[in-house]
């Protein structure tokens, strides 16, 4: 499975692991946290389980946005506190969202600006890894700069 290091070894993005080959090849690169912005839990996907999460010693976390829209300034923090959990911890965490653009790319976004980081220079760190994240919606784009400081 093809993924997106925004920070090595630390933070990843993608769109949305489809099946235990999926999970295991995110383990072998290293992934230890599952952020999943999907409506639907990952569950839902054929053969990804909580017993394949617990063999491959991920943590996962759902937090359910719907598609093109961005999250609840709750869902955000929530969010934002399981980033900073992973990272401190030095557990690389993979964000998702189903294409792996819009809702994952409005939580990059977000990593970025509470480092301080202005609109246009979170824009630009991203174009770097993972230049289909600066695609946002309206909704996204305005909850983005929402946050700038």
């Amino acid at each position: 499975m093809k993924i997106s290091w925004i920070e090595p070894d630390l933070l990843a993005a993608s769109g949305i692991p489809l099946d235990a080959k999926d999970m295991h090849s995110l383990y072998q690169q290293g992934i230890r946290v599952l952020l999943s912005l999907t409506e639907q839990p990952l569950f839902t996907q054929r053969e990804i389980t909580p017993a394949l999460l617990t063999d491959l010693d991920m943590a996962y976390f759902h937090v359910p946005v719907p598609d093109q829209h961005p999250p609840t300034s709750d869902q955000a923090h929530a969010i934002s506190q399981i980033v900073a959990q992973a990272t401190a911890k030095k557990r690389p965490l993979l964000i998702h969202c189903h294409a792996g653009v819009g809702r994952t790319g409005t939580i990059l976004h977000l990593y970025y600006l509470e480092r301080g980081y202005t609109f246009e220079e979170a824009k630009a760190q991203i174009r770097r890894t993972r230049v289909q994240c600066i695609l946002l919606s309206e909704e996204q784009l305005a909850f983005v700069r929402g946050f700038e400081k």
